[in-house]
């Protein structure tokens, strides 16, 4: 799948780091269900209940994570309360996204994350490297004052979805990281949600690509960490933690 570039791409080269500014960026190969043809209002929970599968991690780029996809109802929910991520299981990239947030002037305990496609409160792991992608702060979820924060973040759209399975629907759901060439850091999360109300009609609609950024403060620019360039080598690669 092909999306078009986000406006926070237009970034400008500074220092040993260059952002790559760039036309079009390859999501990383996927299975399973969730294409955008087949999603609909059919009720594709298996058995009556509902599911959740991770994509098999892209082997030729470090393993990188590649898709979620989800069918989910409340009683799938309370049935798996999901997992917290923890210092001892960080997936592809993310030491090397702290050493960047540092040369941006910004605590990395603070801006870079292990981030969940299928979130916690989906009764998403945080464990399995499937369901994990190193993701800033900001895109993760709204960050504390005005300055370096993405309204438009993932926690934002994973409460929606989760308030309105709590309503009763049932809700088709996919999270997939976007990224440029061959980096294990991806540039973007697409998310995705189709929910069906139980009279059958149209529930919740979420069509998003959530920009995976930081605003630097020593540079007073937003850089997002899925296109950086070293040296004239793009960053980060299979291989580098």
């Amino acid at each position: 799948m092909i999306v078009g570039a986000l406006d926070m791409l237009g970034l400008v080269n500074q220092d040993a780091y260059t952002p790559q500014t760039a036309e079009q960026f390859d999501t990383a190969p996927s299975g399973g269900d969730g294409s955008s043809s087949d999603r609909g209002r059919e009720d594709c929970r298996r058995g009556g209940q509902g599911w959740s599968e991770y994509g098999i991690p892209d082997a030729a780029n470090g393993n990188r994570a590649t898709k979620m996809n989800a069918f989910l109802d409340s009683a799938w929910l309370a049935m798996n309360p999901g997992t917290e991520v923890t210092a001892a299981v960080r997936p592809p990239g993310y030491s090397w996204a702290t050493r960047y947030a540092g040369h941006l002037g910004l605590n990395p305990r603070n801006n870079i994350n292990n981030c969940h496609l299928l979130g916690k409160d989906l009764g998403g792991s945080g464990t399995d490297l499937s369901n994990l992608a190193t993701c800033s702060r900001a895109a993760n979820t709204l960050v504390a004052g005005e300055i370096g924060r993405l309204v438009d973040n993932m926690s934002n759209h994973e409460a929606k979805v989760k308030n309105a399975v709590n309503a009763g629907q049932v809700v088709r759901y996919s999270v997939e990281p976007v990224y440029s060439g061959p980096r294990t850091v991806s540039m973007a999360f697409r998310m995705k949600a189709d929910g069906v109300n139980p009279d059958g009609s149209q529930g919740i609609p979420v069509d998003r690509t959530i920009s995976n950024s930081l605003f630097s403060k020593k540079f007073n620019q937003w850089r997002n960490i899925g296109i950086v360039t070293h040296q004239g080598v793009a960053a980060p690669m299979a291989g580098t933690p």
